[in-house]
């Protein structure tokens, strides 16, 4: 007969299977750990697969790249590429004010320090009126500066103000001059830059998956502006824990990382109705109709319809996320419209214990073709196309890296000597060589256009 405390010693492991693999609800709040946890089933946390596959029918039918919904800190449902690293643009400004929001807290940054205290000019002299704006006036996109400035779509531009037609904190223009500036701002006050600081003090602690530094850039047009803009890229999974950061007033894990006070400032609308039913928080959207603010919900938002959207009232984060890489968009209504779909698909309490598992997320795919040396050597340079130029570099591992006019650089993935794969972006990329070795023309296709770099 075996020994009684064998028994005991299966019997135990046999739990610790059960509840790693098929865990019934934590102790206290939900957080992602190495990876997300999901419910079971929708209907262990009170929501209707029925309705959420009817959310995905409609989101299928628009432009939409995936959808992620994170209910009570674990997902309920997903769909689409969630580990893609897709352009932010302005969803970048809500990052940095969460930045800000650190330093807000350490004393190091002052809401109301102004232009003139922290010796902030530009490339045409700011006026002496100019430089009274203050932080605070800048993070509610009221300085009173109407200074062009980098990565300025022509809309901003249409809307810019006249210089000097509105005193600071007394008018609302959504200004890239604003957010570029609170960069610049937050690198004086702190010593570190927002890229890095990003990274170090929100990536690392929220241990995003797919964030890298080489996944930023500052983008300068130093004909407009003496400061850069700062792009991010982000996958839809990493993204979701930026917004359940703010569902949990900055705190994760019991580590307070932003004050719950600065989520409160950042998500009143300090400028109201400025645009479509929203108002304008710290570097936030603030909904105003009637059907979103039900919910309290607040945005993090970029063109073409990147999302990060919080909703307080509904213990809910939902992030949509749009492949602007080839010009895909998303208006506003769609989304509210989608956003409601999913919201009525909430339509019972959760179950007192609901059945967590951990969520399948696809690990991104290896490329093990290894490149000879001299080949890399060859790829090196500058390819022109419509009179811009791009690179091909290598970085301090020896990936080869292919960087746009912008500043944007996407690894180039070995297939073979010949083909690669544009990471994130997804765009094959074929080299063809001259009978000498050297590099003829990089060619790509995108939705049937064919485009040909040539050597400078």
């Amino acid at each position: 007969m075996e020994p009684k405390n064998l028994h005991l010693k299966t019997f135990a492991l046999a739990l610790f299977v059960v509840f790693t693999f098929s865990c019934t609800r934590p102790t206290g709040k939900i957080y992602p750990g190495e990876h997300w946890l999901r419910y079971e089933s929708p209907e262990e946390a009170g929501w209707s697969s029925e309705l959420l596959a009817e959310a995905k029918v409609y989101s299928d039918s628009l432009e939409v790249a995936s959808i992620m919904i994170v209910y009570d800190g674990a997902v309920v449902d997903a769909w689409g590429d969630i580990e893609r690293r897709f352009m932010c643009h302005s969803v970048r400004k809500s990052f940095i004010s969460g930045l800000i929001g650190i330093h807000i807290g350490t004393g190091e940054i002052k809401m109301e320090e102004t232009l003139e205290d922290l010796k902030i000019d530009d490339k045409d002299s700011l006026t002496f009126e100019e430089k009274q704006a203050t932080v605070a006036d800048l993070l509610k996109a009221r300085s009173g500066v109407y200074h062009s400035a980098a990565y300025e779509t022509q809309s901003m531009k249409a809307r810019r103000p006249e210089r000097g037609s509105h005193l600071h904190g007394t008018y609302y223009y959504y200004n890239n001059w604003d957010f570029n500036v609170l960069a610049k701002i937050f690198e004086i006050k702190t010593g570190i830059d927002v890229l890095t600081a990003f990274q170090k003090e929100i990536a690392e602690p929220l241990k995003m998956n797919d964030f890298r530094i080489e996944d930023t850039y500052f983008h300068l047009e130093p004909e407009h502006s003496i400061y850069p803009a700062y792009p991010f890229r982000m996958s839809t999974r990493d993204a979701a824990r930026f917004g359940l950061l703010y569902l949990r007033d900055g705190n994760w894990k019991n580590n307070q990382i932003i004050s719950g006070e600065w989520v409160k400032n950042s998500r009143h609308p300090w400028s109201t109705n400025v645009r479509k039913g929203r108002g304008y928080g710290y570097l936030w959207w603030i909904a105003e109709d009637p059907e979103m603010k039900e919910y309290g919900m607040y945005t993090a938002a970029g063109v073409g319809g990147q999302y990060i959207s919080v909703f307080p009232k509904a213990d809910v984060v939902i992030v949509q996320r749009v492949n602007t890489y080839l010009g895909d968009g998303v208006g506003y209504d769609q989304t509210t419209r989608l956003y409601k779909m999913i919201l009525d698909a909430k339509i019972h309490r959760p179950k007192r214990d609901p059945v967590l598992v951990r969520f399948e997320e696809k690990d991104r795919q290896e490329f093990t073709f290894s490149m000879q040396e001299k080949n890399i050597e060859i790829l090196q340079g500058s390819y022109i196309l419509d009179e811009e130029e791009y690179s091909v570099l290598v970085n301090d591992q020896g990936d080869l890296l292919f960087k746009t006019p912008e500043g944007q650089k996407f690894f180039m993935l070995p297939v073979s000597d010949n083909e690669f794969l544009l990471e994130d972006v997804e765009l094959k990329l074929f080299a063809s060589y001259e009978p000498e070795g050297e590099v003829d023309h990089l060619r790509t296709e995108m939705r049937d256009t064919c485009f040909i770099f040539l050597p400078k």
